[in-house]
């Protein structure tokens, strides 16, 4: 069974962060997909097409906007503390999904999944 072209992959892997709902690229049949959030920030998607049966696990490595990924500045996460802080959520300023984040006492864990970005590695960059 031949797999998914490139070009198809990234279509994938961009509706998916974008909107959640992804139908495949050959036939339009529905995709179940199953995201599992890795250890260190990595991700696996996991696609299989409920028609053609074609699946396809997909990484960080996938993403048509993986050359855009950079460290997030220690502005930005202020800015994204604050937005969870005040709405509850926030969307990432380097690649705009959806922030996951945790409150425990005193700290406030953000993490984005499609871009790898944290501020738990604390690998920010300085540079405003």
């Amino acid at each position: 069974m031949m797999s998914w072209s490139t070009e198809q992959k990234y279509q994938i892997v961009e509706q998916f962060w974008q909107n959640g709902v992804v139908r495949c690229p050959d036939d339009n049949g529905p995709l179940k997909l199953k995201l599992q959030k890795l250890h260190g920030g990595d991700y696996s998607l996991d696609a299989e097409c409920a028609v053609c049966g074609k699946r396809k696990e997909l990484r960080r490595g996938d993403d048509p906007q993986r050359h855009r990924f950079r460290p997030w500045t220690a502005h930005e996460v202020e800015r994204v503390t604050e937005s969870v802080v005040k709405m509850g959520a926030s969307h990432c300023p380097v690649c705009c999904s959806s922030i996951d984040w945790q409150g425990a006492p005193g700290v406030l864990l953000l993490r984005c999944f499609r871009c790898g970005n944290s501020n738990q590695w604390q690998n920010v960059s300085v540079t405003n």
